[in-house]
């Protein structure tokens, strides 16, 4: 699945999305931030893991940020 989505996510569903990637990455021992935002770039959830570094919040957002403006939205 890419990591861009056209339309209106709610929030619940943002919620599951960064839940699932803390499922999956937990299982391999990295220590992760997960950012949702909507089309326009604003940020709809965003969860940092409690050993991550402070700054993978802000690499996490500008990664979804630059993958919904430079790709095409499906």
């Amino acid at each position: 699945m890419p990591p861009y989505v056209c339309g209106i996510m709610p929030s619940r569903a943002a919620l599951r999305a960064v839940d699932v990637v803390f499922e999956v990455y937990s299982q391999k021992v990295y220590n992760v931030a997960a950012t949702v935002v909507n089309a326009e770039g604003a940020v709809i959830a965003v969860l940092r893991g409690d050993d991550a570094t402070p700054h993978t919040i802000e690499h996490s957002y500008n990664n979804v940020y630059t993958s919904i403006t430079t790709g095409p939205i499906l």
